[in-house]
């Protein structure tokens, strides 16, 4: 467990904080279960760390259950929904494009995932041909190799 003495000590302030955010999430959800997916492209660089800091802020916060009133753990995709079939719950289906995905605040991306797959292929396919062929005309026209970039038109 952190020492309290020590200058960086905030695993009380991080539990509340966590706790909090898991409050204000359950308000929107029918179950008690609540699933948070952990990671970005860059997070797990040292997994090590990640991991030490998650299992002390589960082991504070599960040890203060009187408290926080909540029970916090790993737990993968399928126990999490086979959690939420046991409730019986009847969840909405939606059928429309729209898959909201946010990289910054305020920044949402909607239908990005669902929507026009075999468009959105060949638009990275044909910009990364684009920046080839940029890559090829910057280098021809800085060593002057080629008779028709110095053709004026």
């Amino acid at each position: 467990m952190d020492n309290k003495l020590l200058e960086d000590y905030n695993v009380d302030v991080r539990s509340d904080e966590f706790v909090s955010y898991f409050r204000n999430m359950s308000t929107h959800f029918r179950s008690s279960h609540l699933m948070h997916t952990m990671g970005e492209d860059f997070n797990y660089a040292s997994a090590l760390m990640w991991y030490k800091n998650m299992d002390k802020l589960i082991d504070y916060i599960n040890a203060r259950s009187d408290i926080y009133q909540v029970k916090v753990f790993y737990s993968t995709p399928s126990i999490y929904l086979a959690e939420l079939q046991k409730l019986n719950i009847t969840l909405p289906t939606k059928t429309d494009d729209f898959f909201p995905y946010a990289d910054v605040e305020y920044g949402y991306w909607t239908g990005y995932f669902t929507s026009r797959v075999a468009i959105k292929g060949n638009v990275r396919d044909t910009g990364r041909y684009l920046q080839h062929i940029r890559n090829i005309f910057s280098v021809a026209k800085i060593t002057n190799s080629s008779q028709y970039l110095n053709q004026n038109y």
